[in-house]
């Protein structure tokens, strides 16, 4: 079982004790690079602060990553009615950050030789070879976002998720546009997309992941399920209206946006994704792989925009419950992860906005942008 909640246990009580809520906890840097690294708390709390009080986020974790360093810092509450403060190593939900985690086992196995962005998808679930315009979308088309499925998949006669009435509402699917001509946000694609990894592993997709990456990389509190025993660590979801509603069910197939982990881990896949692993080649070269551009401005689950005259990679996230961003300025190496309990919080302007500002020190003049919901 890769959940070490005895450590946790220990870590947490430091943390309430030893920080206030906003002090930053460094990790993964030498002391030599800390001791470089300019002061960084007063810009994080300027931009952060700010967005709290304006969105009325409850709690929020932001990760930075400057300088091959990474800290963290802890906003408010993981559950108000509790009293209980956010640490590091609370438990969010990642919504569409998932879907980089799904990316990034095609990656790999696309670099392995094992499957190919030009792979039609019903290769790998034998039930939609009897499909008309399923047959034509490929992998890549999937995980850039351009085969044309729906964002979502439609209610159907259960009113719940069904495997069967899903594979059959693929096979029966006329595709709006031809396949891999024209953007459409999709979650329906992503859920595809890990089903089709998992029938190619004959694996379910979390265990694929715990092979692949989160293993490798210490992301022992990154899960679908939370232990029973580890609910004390998951963050109390706050509605768009500020109502506290329950975690988001795990049903159907998971590789859109149903992965839960804490600032912590999300701080060592920022770190991985933006600097690779010299002990970790084969992985290194799968995020690079991803973070490519395969259509149009869009990597594999990653997007590249260009923002101030400088090249951003993100992806953001959101439930009911949650909001979620990840993003870095490759040439730069500067990186945030941003989380936050409360859903529809404009985390992707303030994640742009705290990359600006940590690059720059001018405050960045953004729009608001629709968060790429699940």
């Amino acid at each position: 079982m890769r959940f070490d909640l005895h450590a946790i246990l220990i870590a947490v009580p430091f943390l309430l004790v030893n920080s206030s809520p906003s002090s930053p906890v460094r990790a993964q840097g030498s002391a030599a690079s800390a001791a470089r690294m300019p002061p960084i708390r007063q810009s994080v709390d300027a931009v952060v602060n700010k967005w709290m009080a304006r969105e009325g986020a409850p709690g929020s974790i932001v990760v930075v990553r400057m300088g091959g360093d990474t800290q963290f810092f802890a906003y408010g509450m993981a559950n108000q009615a509790r009293h209980l403060a956010v640490t590091p190593d609370s438990i969010f939900e990642l919504a569409s950050l998932t879907k980089l985690f799904t990316a990034t086992s095609l990656a790999l196995e696309v670099n392995a030789g094992r499957m190919r962005l030009d792979d039609s998808v019903a290769k790998y679930i034998p039930q939609l070879a009897k499909g008309g315009d399923i047959r034509r979308v490929t992998l890549g088309e999937l995980a850039t976002h351009s085969s044309g499925l729906p964002r979502k998949a439609p209610s159907l006669r259960t009113g719940a998720w069904n495997e069967g009435e899903v594979l059959q509402w693929l096979i029966h699917w006329h595709a709006p546009h031809p396949p891999g001509t024209r953007y459409l946000y999709s979650n329906l694609g992503f859920q595809t997309l890990g089903q089709a990894i998992a029938v190619h592993e004959n694996a379910p997709i979390l265990d694929i992941w715990g092979r692949q990456l989160l293993d490798k990389l210490g992301m022992h509190h990154t899960l679908l399920d939370i232990p029973r025993d580890a609910s004390s660590l998951v963050v109390q979801g706050y509605s768009i209206s500020g109502q506290p509603i329950a975690l988001n069910p795990v049903s159907g197939w998971p590789g859109a946006g149903a992965l839960r982990s804490s600032g912590r881990d999300m701080g060592a896949f920022l770190a991985a994704n933006m600097d690779g692993r010299a002990d970790l080649p084969e992985l290194t070269r799968a995020f690079r792989f991803a973070q490519q551009t395969h259509f149009e401005q869009h990597g594999l689950a990653w997007e590249r925009r260009t923002i101030g005259g400088q090249i951003i990679l993100d992806k953001n996230g959101g439930l009911p419950s949650t909001s979620t961003y990840i993003g870095f300025l490759p040439d730069r190496k500067i990186g945030v992860v941003i989380m936050t309990n409360r859903g529809k919080r404009h985390a992707t302007t303030v994640g742009r906005a705290l990359l600006m500002e940590l690059s720059s020190h001018h405050s960045y003049r953004g729009h608001d942008e629709d968060e790429e919901g699940d």
